[in-house]
């Protein structure tokens, strides 16, 4: 079923319509065939009004629009926004419509997350659910549209709650057990936890004139350990972005964290840019292909059909350390589908990780005895570090892990006994690491430290050189010259010479990408294959659209600064009737904000990525 009315932005488009109309504009006819509107093209139209029964319903830069609707009867009009007014409306046509198009909206209802307290049940607010059916031990207990239930405390009573919408309805949720305990042990642990992360590497795993690899890290990590142990994470981001790991797909960071001995690595966004699959062969028992000593964490990071976690990403880790049992849940920032190629994400969801770590850390420190709870979280977010700080004493975070955003954080964030929970959060591609310590005392955390460290004033350790040395001819190939620059290039210059490269690789009329796949600037100098990865580190294949002119110029209106433009494009000399083919990366073809531009346009994907226009434009020079 077409979604009724695209948002707010539609709405006010209506509201304008009324008062500001340009009868100059030439009126058209529309008419029905198949099910679809069509009429003729304004040369001056940016895009169409479509109305139905007098309801501003969607809007399209094309002359042709698609019913999709309910059996029963409808009047159609359209008009035309301009860039400076709007057209008189079309002729009304009325329109039956048997309804053999339309489908009904289907739900799917996330399972929702319950945890208990003080004899009440709560759980989080399920999209698109209207009520919540609680059972007891097996058997419809009662409806409520509230998110919160009061309920007697019987020892070995059984609770779970389902989300409802009409006849949709959710998996049960997690199960509540009531434990009635009589005595409570008194804690009498005491040591020091000692945590060391990194994260947001992309790529940097041996030093070089650019970046400082995991070889000094290494170094750093032996001077820390000198004395004493510690828990060791790797918090996401860690493979794209160098040429090495590109191309061996992470297989080279595999072989190194495992002889790093890291306890966890979290999956990060960028874990998905080559399909979250390719990276799923080193958790899944064979050697041949490489396998991961450590587990992959992801909490929340789940099936969008079944809202189930992959087999092969753990919620959680558990560590010794120091005599202390440390408990670790990895999580995914929500909302950072948005940063990956949607073709790559689309049948994955990131879930709100808070409810997920407040039932995690109960069952942490209730049933595994866990002393000390770290949340390591791919992403930073000062508020979502708040909402952990709030959970109730059965879920009490200790320390949080960051990353994603590539800042040099050492913050806290108070709890509600007035502990501070430290929040570390090191720089991208080593430049910083970063230490919590923690010293626990019959187990109240007593004191906490954080440190930044800096790997580059390190020597690199001949262990893990040894493991580098394995992929030597990998690295040489990086190093191949294909250019050379007597000054140093920003971001600006070298998204536009992608784009260009991008027209004179595949003739295509213009060509366009976005700022944000551009990672890195060039310093003066011999232009290295690795110096192209470091910049265009993402595998973004080139897409010819062919689009008319009309269609052009709308998207270029709403690309706002957010994407590079070859340098022959100019707006003002756009031709609406005429159709041009215009080159795109995929990320941009598949970004939700643009799709509608290629919407029913036809598209060919080419066996070329960004990096080939951007080498073949030095070797060209």
């Amino acid at each position: 079923m077409r979604k009724i009315l695209n948002l707010i932005v539609i709405i006010l488009i209506g509201f304008v319509v009324a008062g500001c109309v340009d009868t100059t504009i030439s009126e058209f006819k529309i008419s029905i065939e198949d099910d679809t509107i069509y009429w003729n093209e304004l040369t001056d139209a940016l895009y169409y009004n479509i109305y139905i029964d007098n309801v501003l319903t969607d809007t399209t830069s094309l002359n042709s629009y698609d019913l999709e609707l309910k059996e029963g009867t409808y009047k159609i009009k359209v008009n035309a926004k301009t860039s400076t007014s709007y057209s008189n409306f079309s002729n009304v046509i009325e329109y039956y419509s048997d309804g053999s198009k339309y489908q009904e909206e289907q739900f799917v209802l996330d399972a929702p997350i319950v945890s208990y307290e003080n004899n009440l049940l709560s759980w989080n607010k399920v999209a698109n659910a209207y009520k919540y059916d609680i059972y007891l031990n097996d058997a419809f207990y009662t409806t409520t549209t509230n998110l919160k239930y009061a309920v007697e405390a019987v020892n070995n009573d059984t609770y779970y709650v389902v989300a409802v919408r009409d006849t949709f309805r959710s998996e049960k949720s997690n199960i509540i057990t009531i434990e009635i305990k009589e005595d409570v042990d008194v804690n009498t642990d005491s040591g020091v936890v000692n945590i060391f992360s990194l994260n947001d590497t992309h790529g940097a795993v041996a030093s070089n004139s650019n970046v400082t690899g995991l070889d000094k890290v290494q170094t750093l990590i032996d001077n820390l350990e000198s004395n004493t142990e510690y828990v060791k994470v790797a918090n996401g981001d860690l493979f794209q972005g160098g040429y090495a790991s590109n191309v061996t797909r992470g297989r080279i960071f595999i072989d190194v964290l495992n002889e790093m001995d890291i306890d966890c690595f979290v999956i990060g966004n960028h874990e998905f840019d080559w399909g979250i699959e390719t990276i799923s062969v080193y958790n899944d028992g064979d050697l041949t292909n490489g396998e991961a000593d450590f587990p992959f964490l992801g909490a929340n990071i789940v099936y969008k059909s079944s809202s189930t976690r992959p087999d092969w990403i753990d919620e959680y880790t558990i560590v010794e350390n120091n005599g202390l049992t440390v408990g670790i849940i990895g999580v995914m920032e929500q909302g950072l589908e948005s940063s990956i190629n949607s073709e790559y994400v689309e049948n994955y969801t990131f879930l709100d990780p808070v409810p997920i770590v407040e039932r995690l850390s109960k069952e942490l420190r209730s049933n595994k005895d866990c002393d000390v709870i770290v949340v390591a979280t791919h992403g930073y977010d000062s508020s979502v570090n708040a909402r952990y700080a709030s959970l109730s004493k059965e879920s009490y975070v200790d320390a949080i892990l960051c990353a994603h955003t590539h800042q040099k954080i050492n913050e806290t964030v108070t709890r509600s006994d007035n502990y501070k929970i430290p929040v570390l959060q090191s720089n991208t591609k080593n430049i910083t690491v970063g230490t919590i310590n923690l010293t626990v005392e019959e187990g109240n955390i007593t004191k906490t430290s954080t440190n930044h460290y800096y790997p580059s004033n390190y020597t690199s350790s001949t262990r893990i050189l040894s493991v580098i040395s394995n992929y030597q001819s990998i690295i040489d190939e990086g190093e191949k010259i294909v250019g050379y620059t007597s000054s140093n290039l920003s971001k600006s210059y070298l998204g536009n010479l992608a784009a260009n490269g991008m027209v004179a690789l595949t003739n295509a009329d213009f060509a366009c990408l976005n700022t944000g796949g551009v990672r890195s600037t060039i310093s003066s100098g011999n232009i290295t294959m690795e110096d192209i990865y470091e910049v265009f580190p993402f595998d973004n294949k080139l897409i010819i659209v062919e689009m008319p002119g009309s269609t052009l110029k709308s998207f270029y209106n709403t690309a706002d600064g957010y994407l590079y433009f070859s340098s022959n494009f100019s707006s003002s000399s756009i031709q609406t009737s005429k159709t041009y083919k215009v080159c795109v990366i995929d990320y941009v073809y598949n970004y939700y904000y643009y799709q509608k531009y290629f919407k029913n346009l036809k598209a060919t994907t080419l066996d070329y990525y960004i990096r080939d226009a951007v080498v073949s434009s030095f070797e060209g020079k």
